[in-house]
Parts: C-alpha cells; sequence; structure tokens
C-alpha cells in the first residue's frame, strides 16, 4: 500500500511548485524580450544585406500619365 502524504508534505510540495511556476513565468518573459530583440535585429541585418546586394532603394517621382 502507498503510504499517502500528510498535509504539510501536501503544503510543502505545493509551494515548491508555485516557486518553480514563478521562475519559469519570469524566464519566459526574459526570452520574450530576447526573441522580440532578435527578431528587431534580423529585419535589421536583413535590410542591411539587401542594400550591400543591391544598393540602396531608388526613388523616383511619380509621373503623371499625359507626361
Amino acid at each position: 500500500m502507498e503510504r499517502v502524504p500528510s498535509w504539510y508534505e501536501l503544503y510543502e510540495q505545493n509551494d515548491k511548485l508555485e516557486g518553480m511556476i514563478h521562475i519559469y513565468q519570469e524566464e519566459i518573459v526574459k526570452l520574450e524580450e530576447e526573441r522580440d530583440d532578435l527578431k528587431t535585429e534580423i529585419l535589421f541585418l536583413r535590410k542591411q544585406l539587401e542594400y550591400k546586394t543591391m544598393g540602396k532603394p531608388q526613388f523616383h517621382r511619380l509621373k503623371d500619365k499625359d507626361g
């Protein structure tokens, strides 16, 4: 037969698990911030690569259809 844990043991285990959840939630926030920073950096580097391979974007004046 399995031993039934006491109320105190269950309370301690629950407290430990809640602490772990809190730590993981903080880590998730840090990783999400890091992900956002990396996405921004990737967009910047892609734009730099585009400029390097194709030159700066060309801006043309819009011409009227008549002339």
